[in-house]
């Protein structure tokens, strides 16, 4: 199992799914570091650019797990919400949930997906030209 920790949060905050896991270090950083400071705040908490790149990287891969998981139904917005809220932590998804996801928002991910170039995802990408196949969607 491997931490990695990113400047000065200090406590051994980890990415991964041990500890706090991803979604509970990810609701964190979006919090302390996107929501709460201006951008020049970055550097005074002592993140490097490389952690910022992987805690951008981690955000992403959340947003597109959990919007994977709305758009197939395994799970609703809904219950994704209280899920996260159990823990103190905001659910990320990668498409506007009052207004649906947009044929690019499915795109992107099938794209992302292609991108990480494993077996798994290429089901999932399959699985999500059937609802883009389906569905009307806002240009």
């Amino acid at each position: 199992m491997q931490h990695t920790q990113f400047g000065n949060m200090g406590g051994g905050i980890c990415l991964g799914n041990c500890c706090t896991g991803v979604g509970n270090f990810v609701s964190y950083c979006i919090r302390k570091f996107t929501m709460e400071q201006p951008e020049e705040e970055f550097e005074k908490d002592g993140l490097s650019d490389a952690d910022r790149i992987k805690i951008e990287n981690a955000m992403l891969d959340l947003a597109y797990e959990n919007s994977y998981a709305v758009l197939t139904h395994e799970i609703s917005f809904e219950d994704l919400l209280a899920e996260k809220a159990k823990f103190g932590v905001s659910a990320i998804l990668s498409f506007d949930p009052m207004d649906g996801p947009r044929k690019k928002d499915i795109e992107d991910i099938i794209s992302y997906y292609v991108g990480l170039d494993e077996p798994e995802y290429y089901l999932r990408c399959a699985e999500l030209k059937k609802i883009l196949d389906r569905e009307e969607f806002i240009v």
